[in-house]
């Protein structure tokens, strides 16, 4: 009677120990084991930032079962850089951003939240090939406007821009387009200062103006090469930078130097952040 006794003992106190360490152990599968949902977002950060990608998807994805959403995101950033799953990318950074769908430019996370909206605007943009995810240029543009007005992103705001000089789901309208790329311009965003260059160059949706369209290019080609300024990508320096020789070359000595009077006036390097001065100020300095 006693050994028995003793048998079921241990087996009581065996079975407790099991659910002692299940409730104190964060467990995803019988090999990875963490101590919380945030330290396991930790380890994944941390093994996401080492590029130790098959380290960080288990750790993120217990992460994001225990409630830090914010596993998504990193996540949404492997599977769509380094594992080429868009559609997985594509589902993570939605949920992302509809988890956030009411956060405002204040939100400590609103940087993320709104790089998400994107990717998941340039999806609909483009749709994914042999999924269910089809070319939806309304559901984009839905997405950057939301990105760009709610969170005041200047990446959204260019590719809001980008849809109304195309006439994406929208209707065609370069006056609006510029309108959008002078709110990026003043985030310091290559991309934008460089096309709204090109505007004040051709006169589209603006008047035109040469000496402002050039110093907005040597702007964009300074912040391309900036790691500090944001949207900074190496592939964009070659397109501004045969866009910046194209314009340099075919003007007279006196607009060369008008644009690097006007350059001077506006430009700040990214790291100060601050807004630049509102383009609406120099209009009148045309030669």
């Amino acid at each position: 009677m006693r050994k028995f006794v003793t048998i079921i003992t241990g087996i009581v106190i065996f079975g407790c120990s099991v659910v002692l360490i299940s409730a104190i152990g964060f467990m995803l599968g019988p090999s990875v084991e963490f101590s919380s949902p945030e330290a396991a977002y930790r380890q994944g950060m941390s093994a996401f930032h080492s590029g130790e990608y098959d380290r960080a998807i288990p750790a993120l994805k217990a992460a994001n079962q225990g409630g830090v959403t914010t596993a998504n995101f990193a996540l949404a950033r492997i599977y769509k850089d380094s594992r080429k799953d868009d559609l997985k990318a594509f589902e993570l950074f939605d949920k992302y951003a509809l988890g956030h769908s009411n956060a405002g430019y204040k939100h400590p996370q609103a940087a993320a939240i709104a790089e998400a909206l994107v990717e998941v605007g340039r999806y609909y943009r483009s749709g994914i090939q042999g999924t269910d995810v089809k070319n939806d240029y309304r559901e984009a543009y839905r997405y950057f406007h939301h990105a760009a007005t709610n969170l005041r992103n200047p990446i959204a705001a260019y590719q809001v821009a980008l849809m109304y000089l195309s006439g994406e789901g929208v209707a065609s309208n370069a006056r609006t387009a510029a309108r959008w790329l002078k709110n990026s311009y003043e985030k310091n965003h290559a991309d934008s200062q460089a096309l709204l260059g090109d505007l004040f160059w051709q006169g589209r949706g603006v008047k035109k103006n040469k000496p402002l369209a050039l110093s907005l290019l040597m702007m964009a080609r300074t912040n391309a090469e900036d790691e500090n300024c944001i949207g900074y990508r190496q592939d964009g320096q070659r397109r501004i930078l045969k866009s910046l020789k194209s314009i340099n070359g075919a003007v007279s000595q006196k607009i060369r130097a008008a644009a690097m009077d006007l350059y001077e006036e506006l430009y700040h390097p990214c790291f100060v952040n601050i807004d630049l001065p509102s383009i609406e100020g120099v209009r009148s300095k045309r030669v």
